[in-house]
């Protein structure tokens, strides 16, 4: 339950007490259901609330939070005893962010499946393929700070909505390319619109879920980018199967983001208060305990913060080192196990499903531990220790890959590094949640524009070394840079804010 300090509602001393007085045990005190915090739960003055059987206690009618008439129940939820509990929009927004994040990577990851059909339809070799993957990680990172910044200064609402439109089009738009020079288009304009989902998400997370929830509800979100890749491979295979062409399946991805943006229009608001269904409690339940931060001009990018921040810098390498392992399994996989296992497209569409299902798992499970390590380490190692350990168990089941003879072997390794570096999503994006303050899109867009930079560079480069060694050699490069990537987790540090903390965001 949030804390009562500082005016934060606090509905706890309500049921301690009727739990006393149900056992035998009497008590004289009222029965409190909040606090008053400047006007921000239901009540007269600044002292207690009474509950609806309890002594006192009147409704603010001028709080826009509580209906019409004033009355705690036209906008609240109670229990019996009148206290007002939290309203569940929040759990709404989750569920919006973990289908924007698996459509995200729907529309991102259908192409790897693709792409021995585009390479015979338009007669591209393996480095040109690797150009047109790079193209959509080269874009993606270079718009990744102004997509960021525009979420902070003009609306989470208006951004995502424009963006899931915008490359949900591009998705449908893929099909009409002619060639080269087209898919390089495509792909870039793609990268552009896609640059502004997740650091608006994290913006979003931010204002809608409560410090003690945040790691377990970034990795749910991050969980829907794992299944939109599991279904990727294996819905682009079969509609490719079925029509016998790959266009249809990118027109047919394209549509189901259209229905999405509408729909969330409608429904979301930029903050708690603004939604209609979002009472009092759940917004006091929001914001205890939210670190504070300093607010800045709208207008303005903090660059001095952010190149003086060690934590920040490391934020960054890690994301572009790790992105560089992580990105061959979502480009190059279906392609390597056709070659190197000599099995059907279809067969390595389903195959290349499995790494990122372990890669759900590590999202839910991650998020869960990180928040309960923090809450018995505190925010620097319970932020940091999941994600450094884990990064370094990752490389060595990636290395055992060239190793292996057979398909299953590989995918089970490949499954497991997955897992494991999957294990520490939910840290990364409550890092920037808890130092972030007012900039949370711009700080964590900076890092993924490093991230997806190394996203751009990985399929040329390890497609280069599949053709000029063999894939083996891909494979030890993956395994040597996620490990570099957790030695970066050692000097972050979540308990620094990357502005100096002077007000409450």
């Amino acid at each position: 339950m949030p804390s009562s300090r500082n005016g934060t509602l606090h509905s706890f001393p309500c049921y301690r007490q009727r739990w006393l007085r149900d056992h035998g045990h009497g008590t004289s005190e009222p029965l409190v259901c909040g606090v008053q915090a400047g006007g921000m739960a239901a009540g007269a003055g600044s002292g207690p609330i009474a509950c609806a059987r309890g002594e006192g206690g009147t409704n603010n009618s001028s709080d826009p939070r509580w209906g019409a008439s004033g009355n705690m129940h036209d906008r609240a939820l109670t229990d019996e005893c009148g206290v007002a509990r939290p309203s569940g929009v929040r759990h709404g927004v989750l569920v919006f962010l973990t289908l924007m994040s698996v459509l995200l990577y729907l529309d991102r990851i259908c192409i790897s499946v693709a792409v021995p059909a585009i390479r015979e339809t338009f007669c591209l070799d393996k480095t040109q393929m690797g150009y047109v993957l790079g193209a959509f990680f080269l874009a993606y990172s270079m718009l990744q700070v102004p997509a960021g910044w525009l979420g902070d200064q003009f609306g989470t609402r208006w951004m995502l909505s424009a963006a899931v439109l915008a490359w949900s089009l591009l998705t449908a738009g893929t099909a009409l390319a002619v060639g080269l020079y087209s898919l390089l288009v495509i792909r870039f304009l793609f990268g552009i619109t896609e640059a502004a989902a997740y650091p608006v998400a994290a913006r979003i997370g931010g204002r809608w879920f409560p410090l003690s929830d945040r790691a377990f509800a970034n990795g749910v979100i991050t969980m829907g980018g794992r299944l939109g890749g599991v279904l990727a491979p294996a819905l682009t295979a079969l509609l490719i199967h079925w029509f016998d062409d790959w266009r249809p399946a990118f027109i047919l991805f394209g549509l189901l983001g259209l229905v999405w943006t509408v729909l969330f229009w409608d429904w979301f608001r930029d903050t708690p208060a603004q939604h209609p269904r979002c009472n009092a409690a759940e917004i006091n339940l929001i914001e205890a305990g939210r670190p504070t931060a300093r607010d800045a001009p709208a207008w303005q990018i903090p660059w001095w913060p952010m190149l003086q921040s060690l934590s920040l810098w490391m934020q960054c390498l890690w994301q572009l080192l790790g992105n560089m392992s992580w990105v061959f399994l979502i480009t190059w996989l279906p392609t390597y196990l056709r070659e190197q296992y000599h099995i059907d497209p279809t067969a390595a569409g389903y195959w290349a499903c499995v790494p990122l299902l372990g890669g759900m798992v590590g999202c839910l499970l991650g998020g869960w531990l990180t928040d309960r390590l923090t809450r018995r380490l505190g925010l620097r190692w319970g932020r940091s220790l999941v994600p450094t350990v884990t990064k370094f168990l990752a490389a060595g089941a990636i290395a055992v890959c060239p190793y292996t003879q057979a398909p299953g072997e590989t995918i089970a390794w490949l499954t497991l590094a997955a897992f494991l570096v999957d294990l520490g999503l939910g840290a990364t994006w409550a890092y920037f949640q808890d130092t972030g303050g007012s900039y949370v899109s711009t700080f964590l867009a900076w890092a993924n524009m490093f991230g997806n930079l190394g996203s751009a560079i990985s399929p040329p480069l390890l497609g280069f070394l599949a053709q000029r060694f063999d894939w083996n050699a891909s494979l030890l490069a993956c395994a040597v840079l996620i490990a570099l990537a957790g030695v970066c987790w050692i000097w972050i540090d979540a308990t620094k804010p990357i502005m100096p903390p002077t007000s409450k965001d």
